[in-house]
């Protein structure tokens, strides 16, 4: 899904490139057939659309493709584009990690078959030890119609029985021992739990604040950036080859800036694999 969503925002930015390509062109062209410029800075924008050209057509071959393989994840028509909702820029957002970590400590399998073993084995242990404890029998009864000797007689039993030589010793030793691995492999398994979900927190967390950096400045910057060296070939202040250069950081950058973003969605993806629920 962030796959297909990602190629589409793909396109739409080698689309923007070739648009801004054909601009520079035209204008170059304008100044050309005014005089201003020689016929070689037409053909370097000649060469530029072309590249922007090319570069479109790929990402739209591309765009089809992952089209194809999310429709036939989804059991779909193969030639039908799938409808899908969202923009690659809706980033995915994590609890704290505090509260992502507990998450993981409750959703983690292993985790919770060593809790429910560990209980088990603590049952055990207070049944061997109340096997120490010596068991009191109290029985009670009623005799009847036995002549000559009586009618009606009263009959009562008290046994005690006393652990003289088995203690259950070797039970409870077995039983502490058990606890013991349990336990420590209890915490064995949160510690290397923890560890993972720290790294792929924090992965995500450091993607996530540099696709924020590309979105909040650098592309803005960069579009600036662009502008002004547009408006000042316009007016003669400077040479293509720095309206090029700046051409080229733009579409560079809005590249990275969607790298960036599918490095959020997959890092994003990761942590939900590692703590084993679904975060957002």
């Amino acid at each position: 899904f962030y796959r297909a969503l990602l190629s589409r925002a793909q396109t739409a930015q080698s689309k923007a490139a070739l648009d801004l390509a054909t601009r520079i062109r035209d204008a170059v062209k304008d100044r050309y057939e005014a005089g201003d410029v020689a016929q070689l800075e037409v053909i370097q924008t000649e060469v530029e659309v072309a590249r922007a050209t090319a570069d479109y057509e790929v990402t739209v071959q591309g765009q089809k493709s992952a089209d194809a393989q999310l429709a036939a994840l989804l059991n779909r028509p193969l030639d039908r584009a799938p409808d899908l909702l969202g923009r690659v820029e809706d980033l995915p957002h994590a609890d704290a990690l505090p509260a992502v970590t507990e998450m993981a400590f409750r959703s983690n399998g292993d985790l919770q078959r060593t809790a429910q073993q560990l209980a088990i084995e603590e049952q055990r242990l207070r049944l061997a030890k109340s096997a120490r404890i010596p068991n009191v029998d109290l029985q009670a009864g009623v005799d009847l119609n036995s002549p000559p000797d009586f009618n009606v007689g009263p009959r009562g039993q008290v046994a005690v029985a006393l652990p003289l030589f088995n203690h259950g010793q070797a039970e409870v030793a077995q039983s502490n021992a058990r606890l013991e691995l349990l336990r420590l492999s209890l915490m064995a398994q949160r510690t290397n739990t923890e560890v993972q979900v720290l790294a792929a927190y924090f992965d995500y967390d450091a993607k996530s604040r540099q696709a924020s950096q590309y979105s909040g400045t650098i592309v803005p910057q960069t579009v600036k950036l662009e502008e002004m060296a547009e408006d000042s070939y316009r007016s003669g202040k400077s040479n293509l080859l720095i309206l090029i250069d700046a051409q080229r950081r733009l579409n560079d950058t809005r590249k990275a800036y969607l790298d960036s973003i599918f490095s959020v969605q997959s890092a994003f993806s990761a942590l939900e694999e590692v703590v084993g629920a679904p975060l957002d």
